[in-house]
């Protein structure tokens, strides 16, 4: 399911690639978030991310949080040796190396989660038993090595490979090679040994790397939300309403070319929700926003708003109008209806945040009327969360209904042109009760400087109707 709303949804692509986990097997875990739509279970996780964000600001718990970080760096991603082990295989030293390693980062995560009194949420299987083993000289160091306490013999036969190494006596050659195959025998001996000793805890170093990985995308989520000022959501059963909200990607690519960003308040409830206003004001925008605030909570982690309450659902479509498949012979518009056609029938078994950007533009205005309005009457009847935008009249609709407020001469401090147009628009959303769209295109083409034949002609057909 992640990969396909990664595919789907450019702007939950850049969040995902902006929590940036510290190990690979971290990476692998947040490739494989779970999608919730269970409430308790999300709650749960948002209050987690919440301890991890209010300790990232602690002065007092900075070294333990740095210790975990370190920890997590040195973690290698070994869930395939880890089920090599626990089919059977033999380990070589390459592969007790590794597993020690996993072994002594778990114990500093451990012991910096009692530090932190966080054990609850940074909660690791005990796997010293499994380092102990795998350090029998107590040396405390990571490295393996087929040591001498594994096999009484070892010890006698490295002497002897020494002394005939510094001699280095071509008539010693012999012996050094029968030395050398017997060290080699015995250590086969102890690793096959020691693969079986270990087998039995292969379930638990799955385990135990499992939620390393899982604390790897935790902290991550909350250093995301910490750079970001995200706000942990709520659930409501009534309807989704969110302050403030902002397009992530969008947002920072305005503020890297210093330009403005202009947050929308914005509520939705189960049926239809309808949007209009002029092109160039956001409708689209706000489709996608709605659309990655919401993945983004029901992957677990905060939303770009400045306070969110959200109704779950169990899947997010988003349709808007850019579904041409030409391998398949499809138009622009039957590729649409064949998607609205689709999520009607998915809405009837689930409840759906249903996003769909100006249904039907694409055929004879007049038909396309009356399906956007078919459509959202239909949609109307469901306990999903449908936004439709639209530049139709739907009078027969029974729905909440925004506008954009759309272009605004007097928030300017330049003359309107192609390149300043925007900064005229006012993107926020009020509440209208009027069924017809907002008529601002003559106005804004006039304001261009648009062709002058262009603009009377436009002004003789107008008059004329």
């Amino acid at each position: 399911m992640l990969s396909q709303y990664m595919k789907k949804f450019e702007g939950f692509e850049y969040v995902l690639e902006n929590i940036e986990t510290y190990s690979s097997a971290g990476r692998r875990y947040k490739n494989n978030l779970p999608w919730s739509a269970d409430a308790v279970a999300l709650r749960e996780e948002w209050l987690r991310v919440g301890r991890c964000v209010r300790l990232l600001g602690d002065e007092n718990a900075k070294e333990s949080v740095m210790a975990i970080g370190h920890a997590l760096m040195q973690l290698h991603d070994i869930h395939n040796t880890l089920e090599s082990l626990r089919h059977g295989e033999v380990m070589s030293e390459v592969d007790l190396f590794e597993i020690k390693n996993l072994c002594q980062q778990v114990a500093c995560v451990r012991q910096s989660a009692v530090a932190l009194n966080m054990e609850d949420v940074l909660s690791v299987p005990d796997v010293q038993d499994v380092f102990r083993l795998l350090d029998p000289d107590s040396t405390g160091v990571v490295s393996f090595y087929v040591y001498d306490s594994y096999d009484s013999r070892l010890s006698e036969i490295r002497k002897q490979l020494k002394k005939l190494r510094m001699q280095a006596d071509s008539d010693s050659s012999g012996e050094l090679v029968g030395y050398v195959a017997q060290e080699q025998q015995i250590q086969a001996e102890v690793l096959h040994r020691l693969s079986d000793s270990l087998r039995d805890d292969a379930e638990r170093l799955l385990l135990a790397l499992s939620q390393m990985a899982y604390i790897d995308v935790l902290w991550a989520k909350a250093r995301l939300a910490c750079d970001w000022h995200l706000t942990m959501p709520l659930v409501s059963e009534s309807k989704s309403a969110l302050r403030g909200l902002y397009n992530p990607s969008l947002r920072h690519h305005k503020e890297q070319q210093g330009l403005r960003y202009q947050p929308v308040d914005v509520e939705i409830g189960p049926g239809v929700t309808l949007v209009t206003g002029t092109n160039m004001g956001g409708k689209t925008v706000l489709l996608k926003t709605l659309a990655v605030a919401q993945m983004m909570a029901q992957y677990g982690m905060w939303v770009p708003a400045e306070s969110a309450q959200l109704v779950l659902v169990d899947d997010v479509v988003l349709c808007v109008g850019d579904e041409q498949n030409e391998l398949r012979g499809l138009s622009s518009f039957a590729a649409e209806m064949t998607q609205i056609s689709s999520l009607i029938s998915q809405s009837r078994s689930q409840r759906l945040m249903v996003l769909i950007d100006e249904p039907a533009r694409t055929t004879n205005p007049k038909e396309g009327r009356v399906l956007a309005e078919a459509i959202a009457n239909v949609l109307q009847q469901r306990s999903s969360l449908t936004v439709i935008t639209t530049h139709y009249s739907l009078g027969s609709v029974v729905s909440k209904r925004y506008r954009v407020r759309g272009f605004d001469e007097t928030i300017g401090h330049v003359a309107v042109s192609v390149q300043t147009i925007n900064q005229f628009m006012d993107y926020s959303l009020v509440l209208d009760t009027v069924a017809e769209p907002p008529q601002e295109a003559i106005r804004i083409a006039s304001l261009l400087g648009c062709d002058k034949e262009l603009l009377e002609m436009v002004a003789c057909v107008n008059n004329n109707r």
